[in-house]
């Protein structure tokens, strides 16, 4: 809801182009991942469709945790390598 409000705010000045290029892609990623996954459950679930449910339980799946573990490792980067504020910038926007 904040990036949606407030717009996103500026990368810090010492991140690398290619980590700004990367972060918006997962952060993409993660809004899509957002909505298939509760849809795709749904449909597997409620409409009994087997390849919504392979979907959700298999890549969709997968790939969230793959985005989880980056996020979490791009954090303690960002606080411990480049001593940003992403961290807090983060927890109070």
């Amino acid at each position: 809801c904040l990036r949606f409000f407030q717009g996103v705010p500026p990368h810090p000045a010492n991140e690398p182009r290619a980590s700004q290029i990367a972060a918006k892609v997962a952060h993409f990623t993660f809004y899509a991942l957002f909505f298939a996954l509760p849809l795709s459950g749904i449909a597997a679930y409620y409409f009994g469709a087997r390849v919504a449910g392979e979907l959700h339980s298999g890549p969709l799946k997968g790939l969230m945790w793959v985005l989880i573990a980056g996020h979490v490792a791009a954090v303690l980067v960002h606080q411990f390598y480049w001593r940003t504020n992403v961290l807090k910038r983060m927890t109070h926007g």
